[in-house]
This record gives structure tokens, C-alpha cells and sequence, in this order.
């Protein structure tokens, strides 16, 4: 006799009429009372087999609520979702994935998606025989180099 196993789904339903299961949400729709959305959102699981076994409440509000289902033999419970995150935006690249060799004889290099910003007034120009670089990331991944011209 084989052991009973199950798969379990986990949920967070807060207090504003919304429910969310590893990234998808299901809201509450105008006019809809919060016991006829709770009893649409159960009703939903309950016809995908899922059974509400217990709910852990939070303190900031809302709870997650536990569901499981027996999985049949040779069944693997379904996985985790992974979480989609989207690509960081630096309008200074971290150090530790400069796409640069380090500024060799340059005075300073300026990184940033978008047109180059006005010098400072009270800023000192470098020597004649340092310029500054300038480097620009486009949106696209292009990347535009120029030096500053010298006065």
C-alpha cells in the first residue's frame, strides 16, 4: 500500500478584495461584495480540486491561505513559478560588471543612458593631456564614445 501524497498551494488574500498565487492576481470587481468575491475566488480552486486545509493570518493584514489536493500515482506535484524580475536600469554600471576597460589615461568617464548633462560651473578642467571620456549606454544596447573637446 503506497502512501497518500499531495501537492499544496499556497495564497495571500488581503483585506482590498485581492488574491495572489506566485504572481497572479485576481481582483475584486466593482460592485461585488467581499463574501461573493471570496466565495467566487474558493469556488475557483475548489473546482480545480484544491481544498482549503488552513490560514495563516498576517500582521500587516490579510493571511495566506493553504490548499492541497492528492497528487495520483506517478503524479509529480506541480512547481514553483520562478519570479520574473526585470533587468536592472544603472546609469552608473556596477564595478563588478564594467563593460569598460578601467579609464586609463582619461581624468574621469561619465556613464548614463540618455544625453550627456551640462558641465558644472565650479568644476575644474583637467589637463589638456587628460580628457574627459564620455560613454553612453543607449536603451537599444548601443554604446557612443567621445572625448570632451579640449577649450
Amino acid at each position: 500500500m503506497s502512501k497518500r501524497r499531495y501537492e499544496y498551494k499556497v495564497a495571500f488574500v488581503d483585506f482590498r478584495g485581492r488574491v495572489s498565487i506566485e504572481g497572479e492576481e485576481t481582483l475584486i470587481e466593482d460592485g461585488e461584495r467581499m463574501t461573493a468575491f471570496g466565495r467566487r475566488y474558493l469556488n475557483a480552486l475548489g473546482e480545480q480540486g484544491w481544498e482549503l486545509v488552513g490560514v495563516q493570518p498576517q500582521p500587516v493584514g490579510g493571511a495566506f491561505h493553504i490548499f492541497k489536493r492528492p497528487l495520483a500515482e506517478g503524479e509529480q506535484a506541480e512547481p514553483a513559478k520562478p519570479i520574473e524580475q526585470p533587468e536592472p536600469r544603472w546609469s552608473v554600471p556596477p564595478m563588478h560588471a564594467h563593460p569598460f576597460p578601467p579609464p586609463g589615461p582619461f581624468a574621469e568617464e561619465w556613464f548614463e543612458e540618455g544625453p550627456p548633462p551640462p558641465p558644472p560651473m565650479h568644476r575644474r578642467r583637467p589637463p589638456p593631456d587628460r580628457p574627459i571620456r564620455f560613454v553612453r549606454r543607449h536603451l537599444d544596447g548601443e554604446i557612443e564614445e567621445w572625448d570632451d573637446p579640449a577649450p
